[in-house]
Parts: structure tokens; C-alpha cells; sequence
């Protein structure tokens, strides 16, 4: 059992005070991460988290290991899924009845997460359990009754600036997607199949990020595309079985989560030696990059490094090929909403932010791009990943 973030309990209960609400009740798995420093293998637990007193985790009896490397002490199990088990959902509003009436919490008003139209996965990626938008009958009456009021707004808010733990988190999760990049540019030859460079990657997550300074699991996605392919990339276009030739440009669209924690990374390399034209266009996305990175900072509208990036882009009459936002934010999902560094962004960056920075270039026959996580620090930005840039061009 860890010690809790004190940080970010403090930041919640903050607002559920201010909104006169007496309790939080989350079940997505990155609000259950956030609130509880564990990560759901099914997406079947539940977090009550009272304004005042300690929360309660709700959570499958075959999840109690997991449960226990997080921070709440009070965990209420339950037994699913075997022969003479009643429905998951009955046990969870069992327990929530439970806590309820020894909480003082019965005919109170409570917050949920109503507003979430993206969520993370669970540990279970390709069976996730995705939640709900609505209330369900079952648990209003085991709360007694009392008003339900939505939460998600300002929890995607909460989640949009990091604690220092968090941050640590999401720091490591980049340490974890280095040891994939680096197999990436390794695998990058021509001759190997867009789904060999892939599988080595992936692989490179399993077999070096478990274990890698304590973390305990690790997954990463790797969307590698080749050659004239890379001209679709700002679409998550996916793998084939396409064969690397010769002076190719390479992309690869990487996701890597690290017990919850997740990075969203892209380099770009040459299957060879950059020809002439390669090397304009890296040249140009390197100067959007880095007058990108040098407009962020705390009290910066978030659509100021766009337009940074995209100036950057005329110098070299190439501002047209860049067709989507500059970044989004990261951490306990792949993709957040806050930031959003984008033209139409009304926002403002703040210190403990987490944003992509991704500006690309895509014509006809190709894509270039380059992706970080850049923290956002009381005085300016920092990326998060360490891997090489920009391989094979001059400095």
C-alpha cells in the first residue's frame, strides 16, 4: 500500500465543497486510477470519495493484488463470473448501499462522471467495460434517494493539471516508450515488413518496460506506415504487411501505457540517407517543433504555439501541409481535452499541464512528423521523451 497523493485528493475535494456535493462516485478507469493509484484490470471497480473522510475502493475479489499497490486502505471486494456468482453490477450496488449508510452519505447529494465521451482502457484492452453517461436506477436508490449531480466537467478539468506524482508517472511512461522507440529506429531497414518493425517494438515494451524501475505492467501499440503510406498519417492509418524500400520514409503512431499512465509518441526516420527533398521537409516540421515548444509556457493561450508552429512553416512555404492541431493533452488517457493547443483553442496553459506537441507535414506521396509530451513548468516546457528527434539530420 502506497501512501495517498495528497496533492490531488486535496484538489478534489476542493471541488466537490465548492459544488456542496458530499461525495464522488467513479467507476472509468482513469478516475478511478486518479483517485486511487490502482489500475482496474476489467473496469469493474467503483471509488466513493466523500468530501469529508477517507474514500472507499470497490473492486473484484481477483483484483485484490492490484487494489493493494494503490492507495486506499478501505477496499470492498466481490466474487464474479464463477458458477452461483450473482451479476457484478448487484454486487457493486450491494456494496455502495453498504458505504452509503456508514458513510452518512444515504439521500445526499452525490457526483458522478456523466459527461465522458472518451475514456481510458483497463488493463483488459480488447474487452473494456466502458461505464456509464447516466445514473443507474439501482444505484440512486441505494444512495436513498438523493440528488445525483454530474461531475465530469470538472473532473476532466482536475485531471488536466498533474500532481508532482503524476507527473512522475507520466515521465516514466515516456522512459518505458524510449526502450520501444529504439527498436523502432533499429527495425527501420529496408526489407523489413511494416509488421515485423511494429512487432519488435510492441515486443520491446513487454520484455524491457515490465520491470523497468518498478513498473509492473506495460503495454505499448505501435502503427508504423511506410513510404508513400506516411501521406495519411495524421489519420491513424494501421500496420501492414508492406516491405520498407529503400530511401522510404518511416512513421510510427506509438501508445504506450505504464500502470495507467500513458505516453503518445511519433518519430519519423529514412530507410537510408535523406534525399533532398527529406530533408527540406524535416528541416521545416524541426523549425515548427521548436518555435512551438518555445511559445509554451504558464499563462500562454493555448492557440499561441500553434500559431508559432505554423509561422515557423512559412519560412519555408510549407504551412499548408500541416492540416491538423499543434496537441493534446496526455496522462491518464492517450488523448485528453485539456490542453488544446489548437487554433480555435480558448484556453490557457498552466504549470503541471501535459500536452502532445506534434506538428506534421502530409502531401501526396508523404507524411513527416514528430511527437513528444511536453510538461508545462512554471517557466517554460519540457519534453518528456528522450529518443532522437531527428536522426540523420545535421543540428
Amino acid at each position: 500500500m502506497q501512501a495517498p497523493d495528497m496533492e490531488r485528493w486535496a484538489r478534489v475535494q476542493e471541488q466537490l465543497a465548492s459544488r456542496n456535493v458530499a461525495a464522488l462516485v467513479c467507476r472509468l478507469t482513469e478516475n478511478v486510477l486518479m483517485l486511487s493509484g490502482y489500475w482496474p484490470i476489467l473496469g469493474r471497480s467503483v471509488v466513493v470519495f466523500p468530501t469529508d473522510g477517507n474514500p472507499v475502493l470497490i473492486a473484484p475479489v481477483s483484483e485484490s493484488g492490484e487494489a493493494e499497490r494503490g492507495w486506499i486502505s478501505d477496499v470492498r471486494t466481490f466474487r464474479a463470473w464463477r458458477i452461483g456468482d450473482i451479476d457484478p453490477e448487484a454486487s457493486i450496488t450491494r456494496l455502495l448501499g453498504q458505504v452509503f449508510t456508514e458513510r452518512g452519505l444515504l439521500g445526499r447529494r452525490i457526483a458522478y462522471e456523466g459527461s465522458f465521451g472518451d475514456i481510458a482502457a483497463p488493463q483488459r484492452f480488447f474487452e473494456p467495460w466502458a461505464g456509464i453517461h447516466t445514473v443507474l436506477s439501482s444505484w440512486v436508490d441505494a444512495g436513498g434517494g438523493g440528488e445525483w449531480v454530474d461531475f465530469g466537467p470538472q473532473l476532466v478539468e482536475l485531471a488536466g493539471i498533474k500532481t508532482e506524482r503524476e507527473i512522475a508517472r507520466v515521465r516514466l511512461a515516456n522512459e518505458v516508450a524510449d526502450l520501444g522507440l529504439t527498436a523502432f529506429f533499429r527495425e527501420s531497414v529496408p526489407g523489413r515488413r511494416e509488421s515485423d518493425i511494429a512487432a519488435a517494438v510492441e515486443s520491446a515494451i513487454l520484455t524491457l518496460g515490465i520491470g523497468y524501475k518498478g513498473v509492473v505492467h506495460a503495454r505499448g501499440e505501435a502503427e508504423v506506415i511506410s513510404g508513400p503510406r506516411t501521406a495519411s498519417a495524421w489519420d491513424f492509418p494501421t500496420t501492414t504487411d508492406r516491405r520498407v524500400e529503400n530511401g522510404d520514409l518511416v512513421l510510427i503512431e506509438f501508445a504506450v501505457v505504464a500502470d495507467g499512465y500513458w505516453s503518445d509518441l511519433t518519430r519519423t526516420v529514412v530507410a537510408g540517407a535523406f534525399n533532398d527533398e527529406q530533408r527540406r521537409l524535416a528541416t521545416a516540421q524541426r523549425a515548427a517543433y521548436m518555435a512551438a515548444l518555445k511559445a509554451m509556457k504558464p499563462g500562454v493561450p493555448d492557440a499561441e504555439p500553434d500559431a508559432a508552429g505554423r509561422v515557423a512553416l512559412e519560412a519555408y512555404g510549407m504551412r499548408q501541409f500541416f492540416a491538423h492541431h499543434t496537441g493534446h493533452g496526455i496522462g491518464f488517457r492517450y488523448h485528453e481535452a485539456i490542453p488544446s493547443v489548437h487554433p480555435d483553442s480558448k484556453g490557457v496553459l498552466q504549470a503541471g499541464m501535459i500536452t502532445s506537441l506534434e506538428p506534421g507535414l502530409y502531401g501526396d506521396t508523404f507524411g513527416y512528423r514528430v511527437e513528444d509530451n511536453v510538461l508545462i513548468t512554471p517557466t517554460g516546457a519540457e519534453p518528456l521523451c528522450h529518443s532522437e528527434r531527428w536522426p540523420g539530420l545535421e543540428t
